[in-house]
């Protein structure tokens, strides 16, 4: 007996085409950096930040006013926003696993209060901490703790904080994002961002709300052309992902708290001991 026509037909390959989950403002850089604009957003995913979380709209008002935005303050700046934090990238050299103290620092000094006036004991449920190494990973949590300690908190009163990997089948309302960013000097400045998998995860966990703190990323990687010639050595095929980072966010809804740098001696031991700047 000959096969049928149905029995030839290669498997079907079904594309995300609808998100469902992810508000339409959120969707905007996947949707160009990854999705080539094809992406459509389903009814639900349109309410407002008060329908969503009651407050959350005026915490990251007061959040940004008390940097020195000066608004307007609409919801599409609230929903999707950068930091431009003074930090110094720090690489353990026997792991190669990299942190920014400051990047967990300004969260802790500037965000975590009025966050957790909003989100009180389902602050783990409703925000995600993403970050891109597992030395962050250390960083965060430990700081974390010394809050739960300080303020006698459970770990239903801090945000959860997880790498990207262990991110894939998480969502939240609110991520923040600290992918070790600070300037782009070359490729290896841009991190996990060369990974198409890992920075798709990266900026799609958010529902509702995300916050990115980052350096300026200033630096030739970011800014040379896409359709650079043979000469550009190293920073030939700047990827297109990259590139709608510093476009849709980068240089679009920022806000720049220059704080100062941590001092090298506040560095965990370990690093003091075994890092290098980077």
């Amino acid at each position: 007996m000959e096969p049928s026509a149905t029995e030839n037909k290669p498997a079907t390959i079904h594309h995300l085409t609808i998100r469902r989950q992810m508000h339409e403002e959120l969707s905007r850089l996947p949707n160009y950096a990854f999705y080539e604009g094809t992406l459509q957003n389903d009814v639900a995913t349109k309410r407002n930040l008060e329908d969503v979380q009651p407050g959350l709209a005026a915490a990251l008002t007061d959040i940004l006013k008390s940097i020195g935005n000066n608004g307007p303050f609409v919801e599409s700046i609230l929903r999707r926003h950068y930091i431009v934090i003074n930090g110094t990238r720090v690489t353990n050299e026997i792991t190669q696993s990299k942190v920014v103290h400051e990047h967990c620092r300004f969260f802790c000094t500037h965000m975590f209060e009025r966050l957790h006036e909003i989100f009180g004991d389902t602050f783990r449920e409703k925000v995600l901490v993403l970050v891109a190494h597992g030395e962050s990973l250390k960083y965060w949590n430990a700081c974390l703790h010394e809050i739960m300690n300080r303020r006698r908190l459970s770990t239903k009163h801090v945000p959860e904080v997880s790498t990207i990997e262990s991110a894939q089948v998480r969502g939240a309302v609110y991520t923040i994002n600290d992918f070790t960013i600070q300037q782009m000097l070359d490729k290896r400045d841009a991190g996990f961002m060369i990974d198409h998998h890992r920075f798709n995860t990266g900026i799609t966990r958010a529902e509702a709300v995300q916050t990115t703190l980052g350096g300026n990323c200033e630096g030739r990687f970011l800014s040379m052309s896409m359709d650079i010639g043979p000469g550009a050595g190293e920073f030939r095929g700047c990827p297109i992902p990259v590139v709608h980072f510093r476009d849709h966010l980068v240089n679009n809804q920022v806000t720049y708290a220059y704080n100062e740098k941590m001092p090298e001696s506040e560095y965990p031991a370990h690093l003091r001991q075994d890092s290098v700047v980077v």
